[in-house]
Order: structure tokens, then sequence, then C-alpha cells
């Protein structure tokens, strides 16, 4: 709880540096058990997140179903999965207000199954700040609330993606780094007409038990190589130094099994 306190305050001075706000603002984190799928509006009616600052029409999109957005995002997780288990899923919703006005500053929606293992898991259907709070360190409270939401689940561990050609790449994977996420090797990703697509996403894993944690060489196309997750702080300093280009991702050429 202190850590948390100690996040919440250190984005407040942050936001309220950035928007040049009298006071420091209060920061709520909401949680919440989606039970049935809305299939009337997209996620802005389903939630009631509030109105979003500078958000493209259409930004958040729409999906049949939470088990379909599932299986659409993570298929090789999908297949591991015990579909005759139930699933959920849980929205962490940050809220910030300020003078009255209420804003949703940050959002993820984690998917809770259960593999054939019988190992609960959890991987994060949605993940999205803001961009009126970027760089307030909204990612990094985010990533602790789910971390503790996936302890409380018991999970095996949290799973999470990025796309390679995200320009915010490299903000938006610190967070998971910096909490000791590894890099996945060979997850397949999406079901092509052409056979699997590995090459335009990156994997990560969050374990729960050492028993479960494995090690993976992350190659880059400069031919840099760096190992999975005792040398993640080498990561983010080598990214930070491709921070230059448009997309910084596509510079992770592979992400293989160490020897």
């Amino acid at each position: 709880m202190r850590n948390e306190n100690l996040l919440r305050e250190r984005c407040a001075r942050k936001i309220r540096e950035k928007l040049g706000l009298k006071h420091l603002p209060e920061i709520s984190v909401i949680t919440k058990l989606l039970i049935a799928y809305d299939g009337e509006d997209s996620l802005h009616r389903l939630e009631m997140l509030g109105k979003l600052i500078g958000i493209p029409k259409g930004y958040y999109g729409r999906f049949d179903g939470y088990l379909e957005l599932f299986r659409e995002e993570y298929i090789q997780l999908f297949y591991e999965m015990n579909h005759d288990a139930p699933y959920h899923v849980r929205l962490i919703n940050i809220q910030v207000s300020d003078d009255g006005s209420i804003t949703s500053a940050a959002y993820n929606w984690l998917f809770f199954g259960m593999l054939r293992s019988g190992e609960p898991f959890c991987a994060v259907l949605f993940f999205m700040v803001n961009p009126a709070f970027g760089n307030c360190g909204l990612s990094h409270l985010l990533k602790s609330e789910e971390i503790a939401l996936a302890m409380s689940e018991h999970c095996a561990f949290i799973q999470t993606y990025h796309d390679k050609d995200n320009p915010d790449f490299i903000p938006a994977l610190i967070p998971n780094l910096q909490e000791g996420f590894i890099f996945c090797p060979e997850i397949r990703h999406k079901e092509e007409s052409d056979g699997w697509n590995k090459g335009e996403f990156v994997h990560l894993r969050k374990y729960f038990s050492a028993d479960n944690t494995i090690k993976s060489n992350v190659l880059f196309t400069d031919g840099a190589i760096y190992e999975s997750p005792a040398q993640n702080q080498e990561i983010i300093r080598h990214l930070r130094s491709l921070a230059n280009l448009k997309f910084p991702g596509e510079s992770i050429a592979k992400v293989k099994t160490c020897d």
C-alpha cells in the first residue's frame, strides 16, 4: 500500500506540473468486474469512463465479446486455455479529479482464464493512457495495480504484448521491464491466412513463481544481444538510445530461448 501511495503522489505531482494546476489532483484507482458485454456501444458507454481529451472518434474500436478479442490477440494462449473453465474480465480505471471535474486518465482490461494444466493466468486485452496525461507515471501505476490484481487471483503469470510499429513502444514497454517481465520467445500472436505472424509483435510475461520463470535472448538489428530478465535495464538503455527512430520497436529482430 505504501508503494502505491508513493506512486499516486508522484503521478499527481507530475500531472499538476504538466497541466499547470493550482493544487495536487486526486487520483483514484477503480477496479470493476465486467460480467456482460454491452453490444450497443463501444467502450465509452460500457463503463462510462468519462470524457477523454483529444481522442479521435472510434479510437476504442468495437469487438463482439471478450473471448473473441482474447483469441485474436493471444491465439497461442487461447489454444492452451481450458475452455471448460470459467473466465472473466476486469477493468482497472485511473481517474484524475481536479476542482470537481473527473477525467479517465488511464485504464486497462485484463482477461483471467485457466490453462489446461490448471494454472490461472492473466492477459492484458487493452491498455491506454490518455495523451493529456502522458509522461506522468500512470503506466507504472497501472502496472502496479495489474500485478497486485493478478497476484490476488493466484495467477501463474501475466502476459502482455506490444506492436513493434507503435511510436510509443518504449514508454509502453519500460514499466513491464522494470517490473521483471520477460520477453517470450517464439510466441504466436495472430493466425493469418499465410501462416503464423511472429515478427510484428513482442510478447512478455511476468511469472509469480521462480519454478516457472524462463530466460530469453533479445536480438537487435544492430547486433546487440541481451538476456531477459537479467539484463532488462540494459535493454531499456539500448532502446532509449534508439529513441530517435520513428518505430524503435522494429529494432528488435528476434527473441529466442537461452541456450
